[in-house]
């Protein structure tokens, strides 16, 4: 199931009462997730510390074989040797995911928490007559359009007053 984080915890203001019906079935959605997670980075960690044990064993038994020939075993020498083995490697990249994921839902129901006391001081507001609607229709595109050319007439009136300043600099030298 791919997830929309960004708009899981976003807020639509004008549809309180959606963002109240979504935000119990999105935590629970996240809250599970979260728990599958666990379960992955447990058996994960599980496996890395299989992997390392079966190392330190071929180690062990087989010195000569395993570390080189005439290498003692000692703890730093096995040591050595089971976490620069690949599979020891490997084991350790699957668990490092696994956590990473554990965090990421970790994060997600933190934010989703978060949401919720927006929600509730959103309609706090809401209930104490804050939002209220526009008398006249605004025409979002136009307003930001003249905003735009407004914007553009300011720096061009500073780009030439600049330019000015700097050609009377030069002929009073």
């Amino acid at each position: 199931m791919e997830f929309d984080f960004e708009n899981d915890v976003s807020i639509d203001h004008d549809a309180l009462e959606v963002e109240w019906l979504r935000q119990p079935s999105l935590h629970a959605i996240y809250s599970r997730k979260l728990v599958e997670a666990n379960d992955r980075l447990r058996k994960a960690e599980q496996r890395m510390k299989m992997v390392r044990s079966d190392l330190i064993l071929e180690a062990n038994e087989d010195p000569d074989k395993y570390l080189g020939k005439g290498i003692k075993p000692t703890a730093p020498i096995v040591e050595a040797y089971y976490r620069t083995h690949e599979d020891h490697e490997a084991a350790k990249k699957k668990f490092f995911e696994a956590q990473y994921e554990v965090e990421m839902f970790q994060n997600a129901i933190n934010a989703l928490n978060t949401k919720k006391q927006a929600l509730e001081n959103l309609v706090k507001l809401y209930m104490s007559g804050y939002f209220s609607g526009p008398k006249e229709p605004h025409n979002i595109g136009k307003e930001f359009r003249e905003r735009v050319e407004e914007v553009k007439g300011e720096n061009l009136k500073g780009q030439r007053e600049r330019t000015h300043e700097k050609l009377n600099r030069t002929r009073t030298k």
